[in-house]
């Protein structure tokens, strides 16, 4: 399914032999709470230009440096929803998205299922295991 694909591209990104997509990629894993992240600002830290590191970038992970931090904020989601008492919204806002359908739109295609789904499953989960115990 599409998590297959998310798979790919972040075991793509062990590969990287570029130090300056190394250091784009560790900044954008800090903008997990970021809606969206300034290619500028990060070609410019980098030392390149934008068209310049955005096909680097691309060539290095497989992926568009903002996809890579779309995935990166689900793949944070998915794990908040699962491991934490967080309701989807807080989730939803924790991983910088503002509107709840799109935010429940871009989980379903890359998860799907949507995350509520996911929530009261792992709740429901949570509760079994704390009473068997």
């Amino acid at each position: 399914m599409q998590t297959a694909i998310m798979e790919n591209e972040f075991s793509n990104a062990n590969l990287i032999r570029d130090p300056r997509v190394v250091t784009a990629v560790a900044w954008i894993g800090q903008q997990l709470s970021t809606g969206d992240i300034d290619i500028d600002q990060i070609a410019r830290a980098v030392n390149l230009s934008s068209s310049h590191f955005r096909h680097l970038f691309q060539q290095q992970t497989g992926t568009t440096p903002r996809r890579y931090h779309k995935l990166l904020r689900l793949h944070r989601a998915q794990h908040l929803l699962r491991e934490s008492f967080l309701n989807v919204k807080q989730v939803m806002a924790d991983v910088g998205w503002t509107d709840e359908s799109h935010f429940c739109r871009d989980y379903k295609k890359v998860y799907g299922e949507c995350p509520s789904k996911l929530r009261w499953s792992s709740a429901a989960l949570k509760a079994k295991q704390s009473t068997l115990a």
